[in-house]
């Protein structure tokens, strides 16, 4: 009997040691619990919201660039990310107001700034008959919007650009500010040190921006509906109609935003409205030596900026001479 008793305590001893482990040992058993983590799906900002319509309103990116590009602004500065989704459903819920963001826009007008205060600088290409593509170079003075140079270049070196910008500086001054994007050589050391030395502060905008320097890219956009109108066999009649179409950009388009104003009305300051046209003989000429007259211009044309025409255009217009000004016709005097 007593053999039987301590059987059974044997027994009682041995399942109670293993259910529970000893006190030494219950730190093993247990699970360690990490602090609750922040909730994913925790309200953002204000300001979040305004940003992506404005981003919206801007680019008109898709939802996952939209985003990539907020976290790229952002995510470092303010420490908050955001994803697709929630760039969809904030776009889709203030549609209305990313259309009315666009057309307040759309219709303000630019404060006036004087001349050469700042000048967009970009490139853009064009193609021939060829196959051959050409790069071009775009000055544009905020100020007036006046084509300061609008010209083919050799290559897009660095060393090419600088040759050009001196020449446009010695012709019509020196600027404040030079705005440009993140092109190679507009972020080159030798474009960098060229307008340190001559005291002119560099402007870029930021990376995936091109709305940032809007003004020239809108002159690429005038130039490139007229040009590709024209079948330009080679690099020599690409130049010509280029000159064409800056005579044409400054001396006779109205700007809307100038209230009517052409681009070298503007430069000038001479007022439309207040003097009046006339046809009056402006003899300059280019490299061919020839002579062109009797355009409507100003009464005094100021000294250095007459009119450059080509003496002959070697490119053929599809449908006749009708869609392109009446200037594009003019006769040449012996």
């Amino acid at each position: 009997m007593l053999s039987l008793l301590c059987f059974f305590a044997l027994l009682f001893w041995l399942y109670s040691s293993w259910g529970s482990p000893h006190p030494q040992q219950q730190h093993r058993y247990r699970i360690k619990t990490s602090p609750c983590p922040a909730a994913r799906n925790q309200r953002k900002p204000a300001w979040v919201k305004e940003a992506i319509i404005k981003l919206k309103a801007e680019s008109n990116l898709s939802c996952y660039k939209l985003a990539a590009t907020f976290n790229q602004l952002y995510a470092a500065e303010k420490g908050v990310t955001v994803g697709k989704t929630f760039v969809a459903e904030t776009v889709r819920a203030h549609a209305y107001e990313i259309g009315q963001l666009r057309e307040r826009w759309k219709r303000q007008r630019p404060k006036p700034m004087p001349r050469n205060t700042i000048w967009a600088i970009d490139m853009t290409g064009k193609g021939d008959q060829q196959g051959h593509q050409h790069p071009i170079l775009g000055i544009l003075d905020h100020g007036s919007r006046m084509a300061l140079a609008l010209l083919t270049l050799r290559d897009r070196s660095s060393l090419t650009l600088l040759k050009w910008l001196i020449a446009t500086i010695e012709t019509y001054g020196k600027p404040k500010v030079i705005r440009t994007d993140n092109e190679a050589c507009f972020t080159s050391k030798r474009f960098t040190l060229a307008l340190r030395l001559l005291g002119i502060r560099h402007q870029r905008t930021q990376p995936g921006h091109p709305w940032q320097n809007g003004r020239v890219e809108r002159l690429f956009g005038t130039m490139k509906e007229k040009l590709d109108q024209l079948e330009v066999p080679h690099l020599s009649s690409l130049q010509c109609a280029l000159a064409e179409f800056q005579f044409w950009y400054n001396q006779i388009r109205p700007h809307q935003h100038l209230n009517g104003w052409t681009p070298r009305d503007a430069w000038q300051g001479r007022d439309p409205y207040l003097c009046i046209p006339c046809r009056c003989r402006s003899r300059s000429s280019d490299a061919a030596g020839a002579s062109w007259s009797r355009y409507p211009m100003v009464r005094q044309p100021s000294p250095g900026l007459g009119i450059r025409r080509p003496r002959r255009c070697n490119w053929h217009w599809p449908g006749g001479t009708a869609g392109w000004p009446c200037w594009s016709r003019a006769k040449q005097n012996p």
